[in-house]
């Protein structure tokens, strides 16, 4: 009778397994941290978008409507008042980490009046809380438009 031999098995053994998680690891550690500052910049860069689509739609509002609106800004809020006491639509609030820093008298609040312009000029500067990157937004009175610098 023949013998026969037993063939060790050709599997993957559990120290392969583990060198091959510990590459994937150091792979993926700098993939995340990139991933993570793109999630914070966007999250900055939405914020700030929502404000100057309200400051607008403000703006139209007072020169549709023939009165004056008011954008009140919070830390991490904000809002639209026609003729300074009556809600405009909703509290708008911030994208979760992103903040007001610093705003000049123009921004406090923004009054546009009737024919389109702003009560007076000013900025604003957002904040990601966590990474510190900011955006300043400057308001022209003599137009009413904001811009982003």
């Amino acid at each position: 009778m023949r013998q026969l031999k037993r063939k060790a098995g050709k599997g993957i053994t559990i120290l392969e397994v583990m060198v091959v998680l510990f590459i994937f690891s150091l792979l993926l550690v700098p993939t995340l941290t990139v991933f993570h500052k793109s999630q914070q910049k966007f999250a900055l860069e939405s914020g700030v978008k929502e404000i100057l689509a309200v400051l607008e739609m403000a703006r139209a509002s007072a020169l549709h409507e023939r009165k004056n609106f008011q954008v009140v800004f919070g830390e991490s809020s904000f809002a639209v008042y026609r003729e300074g006491k009556e809600l405009v639509d909703k509290l708008y609030r911030l994208p979760e980490h992103i903040i007001v820093v610093e705003k000049t008298k123009g921004f406090d609040p923004v009054v546009f009046l009737t024919d389109g312009t702003s009560q007076q000029a000013g900025h604003l500067v957002v904040a990601h809380e966590k990474s510190g990157v900011k955006k300043r937004l400057i308001l022209y009175n003599l137009t009413g438009k904001c811009l982003v610098q």
